[in-house]
């Protein structure tokens, strides 16, 4: 880095954020607004894209029975209840906040689609539909599932498998986003209103002294932060390794090209959201199946697992439509989310100065405009 480059490095602050996806966005959007005036600072490590914020599906969603039902099991029905409620929230605050237009924004329903493979799941899934629906209604205002066929096919050699009224869960309330003019939308807005986005610069320590927080990175400058906001999610072991709140987890999505018109629209969620699809100018965006690979998936590297990739482009071909389809791949590639034994957000202070907000659960869209939200609500009352 040369003298004119480090003569821009800012070197004090009142709040550090580090991570530059949707939670450290969405905490400087709101910040902004309970606190005009403070300097504040996002460093981001990598120079395009981030870890899971532009390499997620662009689904605007809240979770689909299957999942739901899974989440019941584990976590039991209040604070299951109580985390679709927050994804929910955060999605009211994207269609409040966020001009729709700007993001390629579209709100329709979405589906839980079964393949034959699938049937043991949807029997157990059908099972429990009303009752997922008094349990959820109170916390988001509305039914949230129902029966209907899948939207009409422009072909009907394209119809979906199973797409009768009984073998398709429709969700309400879901939406679509092009989540990478989502992230420019908020860049935008948080300079306009001063905040720092620094980019390419990688935190390596923290250092907490008697009036700030030493800030130490990768380039050897360092930033005196009177508060530090980590938003890295699934990155957050690179700080505090000896941690177990959360693990790295890979998901792999891959954009695929057919001769024929696919004639599908909304959100396809699979296998208790493992799996997930939907069309894109006419091309078909699939991606998950981590739960094929085990823990070879908890993962930092962004790299394509390639047996995933082949296991989805064969799902696309053979158990989506009613007829054999034939996809050519043009596009694959890798998001890193943060996971744990349990979904629910970690929201601590680890110190006096330092604040956490990770483990978005691979709902980090949804839930990060709220959790950022409730961080910068917890800085401000502390700076």
């Amino acid at each position: 880095m040369s003298y004119w480059e480090r003569s821009l490095f800012p070197l004090e602050c009142d709040l550090c954020i580090i991570g530059g996806g949707f939670t450290g966005s969405w905490a400087t959007f709101h910040l902004s607004k309970l606190k005009p005036g403070l300097k504040v600072i996002l460093l981001e490590s990598q120079s395009n894209g981030r870890g899971a914020s532009t390499r997620n599906a662009g689904f605007l969603c809240y979770g689909s029975p299957s999942e739901i039902l899974q989440d019941v099991e584990k976590m039991g029905e209040d604070r299951a209840a109580q985390l679709v409620g927050q994804r929910h929230r955060g999605l009211q605050m994207i269609k409040k906040f966020i001009p729709a237009k700007d993001v390629e924004m579209k709100m329709s329903d979405g589906f839980e689609f079964f393949p034959h493979k699938l049937e043991e799941l949807r029997q157990h899934t059908l099972a429990k539909v009303d009752d997922l629906n008094n349990l959820l209604s109170p916390h988001l205002g509305f039914t949230p599932f129902y029966f209907q066929k899948a939207p009409a096919t422009s072909s009907p050699k394209n119809q979906l498998h199973n797409h009768r009224a009984d073998r398709i869960i429709s969700i309400r309330g879901e939406g679509q986003v092009n989540p990478a003019k989502l992230l420019q939308y908020l860049n935008l807005w948080n300079r306009s209103t001063g905040a720092e986005l620094i980019e390419g610069v990688e935190v390596t320590k923290l250092q907490e002294g008697a009036h700030s927080v030493r800030v130490e990175t990768n380039l050897d400058l360092n930033i005196d932060a009177k508060k530090v906001l980590v938003a890295t999610n699934g990155f957050y072991n690179r700080l505090f390794p000896n941690s177990n709140l959360l693990k790295p987890a890979r998901n792999v999505i891959a954009l695929l090209q057919s001769d024929r018109p696919l004639g599908i629209t909304g959100n396809f969620h699979c296998d208790r959201g493992y799996i997930y699809f939907r069309a894109v100018e006419n091309k078909l965006l699939i991606g998950g199946g981590r739960n094929w690979a085990g823990e070879g998936e908890y993962t930092e590297s962004m790299k394509v697992n390639k047996d995933i990739e082949k296991r989805l482009i064969q799902f696309a071909e053979e158990q989506i439509f009613t007829h054999p389809i034939h996809f050519e791949k043009i596009l694959s590639w890798a998001g890193i989310m943060g996971v744990g034994d349990e979904k629910q957000p970690v929201m601590k202070w680890e110190s006096d100065r330092v604040y956490s907000a990770v483990r978005l659960s691979g709902m980090g869209v949804a839930l990060s405009p709220l959790m950022g939200y409730r961080a910068a609500r917890e800085i401000v009352d502390k700076l």
